[in-house]
């Protein structure tokens, strides 16, 4: 549902990064899909993803890192180790240990990074389908409220041929349609009595 190059980019290139920001959108998500008193429950009975971060510094010859952490990284972690400021994979991770095939540099920052996924306990499959759209809505809206960096992306196929008066309007209208179309879902469901509009 969600068509931007941007992130596309982004997940194909650094996938710490996307979840990161996914991550910003999933929290918006959570507050707009808030019908009625069990989905809330369902929605609140969630393991929030946890994130930590090291930094060393290279000697030139030193090729195993030692990461001081109270997260332990399981199968499902998302690790990012990055050298002189460049995502690198030439490592590996075994035992809290961060190991490369050469040694970095002498002088040269190691940014160690890794993300523990979260988890919701309750959620149905209708559940899922809706907060999937709260969560294209929340990225909508964000995106209509930065319009002046929207309006000079030529990479927005989507609007790149219009004039900008032109594309602005029509971003908010396609945001306009996509809260429509989400309320509409919900309304499927009969919940639309119990849906507090946050906006």
């Amino acid at each position: 549902m969600i068509k931007s190059p941007v992130l596309s980019r982004l997940q194909d290139k650094d996938i710490y990064s996307f979840c990161m920001v996914m991550n910003q959108y999933l929290q918006t998500a959570i507050t707009l899909y808030n019908p009625n008193l069990d989905t809330q429950k369902r929605v609140s009975d969630i393991v929030l993803s946890s994130d930590s971060y090291t930094n060393f510094v290279g000697d030139g010859s030193k090729t195993e890192f030692d990461i001081v952490s109270d997260i332990e990284l399981n199968e499902d972690s998302i690790l990012q180790v990055m050298v002189g400021g460049e995502i690198v994979t030439n490592f590996t991770y075994k035992d809290k240990k961060v190991t490369f095939t050469e040694a970095p540099g002498s002088g040269v920052e190691i940014d160690i990074s890794w993300m523990n996924d979260g988890y919701f306990n309750s959620l149905n499959n209708e559940d899922v389908t809706l907060l999937s759209m709260a969560l294209c809505w929340a990225w909508a809206i964000q995106t209509q409220n930065n319009q002046l960096d929207i309006d000079r992306q030529p990479s927005d196929s989507d609007f790149k041929l219009h004039a900008e008066g032109t594309t602005l309007g029509a971003k908010i209208d396609w945001v306009k349609h996509f809260e429509e179309m989400y309320h509409r879902e919900l309304s499927k469901a009969d919940w639309r009595p119990f849906f507090r509009r946050t906006r």
